[in-house]
């Protein structure tokens, strides 16, 4: 599984960035810089015909590069400014060991991020448990390993079956190889970003 990344490249579909290159201009950190920058690149790709822009980026390897975690988190505001007006779905992936207690700093800029702790659900008749995702807009991978655990939690058959998910989630299980659990079930919203 994966995609023919030199195929998207040459294609425009993959654009492959250092953290340098996506977030200084000039060897200097600038987050309203780097978000004029996000919402040009969102620009030219919908004229280039695309839906929208998918960033996905390391936290840990982002924070060395601008200057620490006040700045990386100056930076999230930005972006989730430029996500507010334009097809834009960030994906940042923040290691727990790194960032800590400041990671909740880092949720509470995304008003509509779910954190691990927030998943909630009802168990139906078939002793499934269901959740609706329809006001799901952003999951990050700590979101998504703690839909993994409790599904790895329910005994075979019961599932975890997740309605009107944003079509990034399978994505990103399918990266992370956790696309192939059993007892997980994730059914797609239409028409969804």
């Amino acid at each position: 599984c994966g995609i023919a990344s030199r195929e998207a490249v040459a294609t425009g579909r993959l654009l492959l960035l250092s953290p340098e290159e996506g977030h200084l201009a000039d060897d200097v950190f600038d987050p309203d810089q780097s978000a004029a920058a996000l919402g040009t690149l969102v620009d030219h790709a919908l004229a280039e015909g695309f839906d929208g822009v998918r960033p996905l980026g390391w936290a840990a390897d982002a924070v060395e590069v601008v200057g620490g975690a006040d700045a990386l988190l100056r930076l999230e505001s930005c972006g989730e400014r430029v996500s507010r007006t334009r097809p834009l779905s960030i994906l940042c992936v923040y290691d727990r060991d790194v960032f800590g207690s400041d990671l909740t700093a880092f949720v509470t800029v995304h008003p509509r991020a779910v954190e691990d702790r927030t998943l909630a659900g009802t168990e139906h008749a078939s002793g499934d448990v269901v959740a609706d995702l329809g006001h799901l807009a952003f999951i990050d991978l700590g979101g998504a390993r703690e839909l993994l655990a409790l599904a790895r939690h329910l005994a075979h058959p019961r599932a975890l079956r997740l309605l009107n998910a944003p079509r990034q989630l399978p994505l990103l299980l399918d990266v992370v190889g956790w696309d192939r659990e059993a007892n997980l079930v994730v059914e797609c919203r239409r028409g969804a970003p």
